[in-house]
């Protein structure tokens, strides 16, 4: 039976995505009280990876140098959370999961009164990252939708890097995972 959502999070329910939302809100407040950049961004998927979506809580302040952040794989329109039994496979993508902690840095600090930009940061940290394997089966010409291809399963640690540019009223963020060998453009905010 196929799912009536037109979106699921593969191995992600929304306890659990409540749970990392709050940690950011309500920890992230108390670990990055000075100054913080919080994004939010979109990676379309290619011919290996995907749609993801991506966010996180970065201290900028020197005190408090900490940042978080993750990424989160979007199962396609017509996945069925089962391994199928019969048809055959084509379209084998991979779901994207990465969870990140890490130490931000000032590359070009507030006082340097830059006209363009206010301020470059940089970041670098490591995580957990995962990458479930999902395929489109057909069977007789008939699309049977996406199921589990576990043989594309795989697991394991995550280095993540990128760079901040705040400008006045907003900011850019460009990153990469090396597990996932994916790049990501967020767009956030700086609050103080």
């Amino acid at each position: 039976m196929k799912s009536t959502e037109n979106r699921t999070l593969k191995f992600l329910n929304v306890k659990s995505l409540q749970k990392m939302l709050f940690s950011l809100l309500f920890l992230g407040n108390s670990a990055f009280a000075e100054q913080q950049f919080i994004d939010i961004g979109y990676t379309p998927g290619n011919s290996s990876l995907t749609e993801s979506i991506n966010f996180g809580v970065y201290g900028l302040h020197e005190n408090k140098p900490m940042y978080m952040n993750f990424n989160i794989g979007l199962t396609p329109s017509d996945y069925i959370d089962s391994t199928s039994t019969y048809g055959t496979a084509s379209d084998i993508k991979q779901v994207p999961l990465s969870i990140n902690i890490g130490r931000t840095f000032s590359i070009v600090p507030d006082s340097a009164k830059m006209p363009i930009y206010k301020s470059i940061h940089s970041y670098l940290g490591i995580g957990y990252a995962s990458l479930s394997g999902v395929a489109k089966y057909t069977s007789s010409g008939t699309d049977l939708g996406y199921y589990n291809y576990p043989s594309k399963d795989k697991s394991g640690l995550n280095l993540n890097g990128g760079l901040i540019f705040v400008f006045n009223t907003f900011g850019l963020n460009i990153g990469v995972n090396s597990f996932t060998k994916s790049a990501y453009l967020n767009i956030g905010m700086l609050v103080d």
